[in-house]
């Protein structure tokens, strides 16, 4: 199973903010990202999964997590760490699977060198706070 790695990235490096996109939505950007998406499991943080719970239609969630460990939503399932995030995803027979983030899961994935191909999104607009894209690089 191949792993993707996904992110928009504003001009000054900057992925989020306090589990917020910190650049208004994008409807060109939302539909592209939905639509590569669509139909293969995506693993992300529990904080990143409450924030995107609407945008994931169709896709099965991997949620990695130390403290949560069942979800409303019924298409995700827990996973404890990156080995056991990997495993989940694979056990639902896709090709590919796509990390989504936040920060710490891009770190949780670098060490491991198990995401084959990154995805990087630029967004024209800079923000002061939040994560930056060295997570992910």
């Amino acid at each position: 199973m191949e792993l993707v790695s996904i992110a928009a990235v504003a001009e000054n490096g900057v992925i989020g903010n306090d589990g917020e996109l910190p650049w208004p939505s994008i409807p060109a950007d939302k539909r592209q990202y939905r639509g590569r998406v669509a139909g293969s499991p995506v693993v992300l943080g529990r904080r990143t999964f409450e924030s995107m719970r609407e945008d994931l239609p169709g896709s099965a969630q991997v949620v990695l997590s130390r403290s949560e460990r069942s979800f409303e939503e019924p298409s995700a399932r827990h996973a404890a760490g990156v080995e056991e995030a990997v495993e989940v995803a694979a056990s639902l027979g896709a090709d590919t699977a796509y990390v989504l983030g936040g920060g710490g899961i891009y770190e949780l994935f670098q060490p491991h060198l198990i995401v084959t191909t990154v995805h990087y999104f630029n967004i024209d607009r800079t923000s002061s706070c939040g994560r930056t894209s060295e997570q992910i690089q």
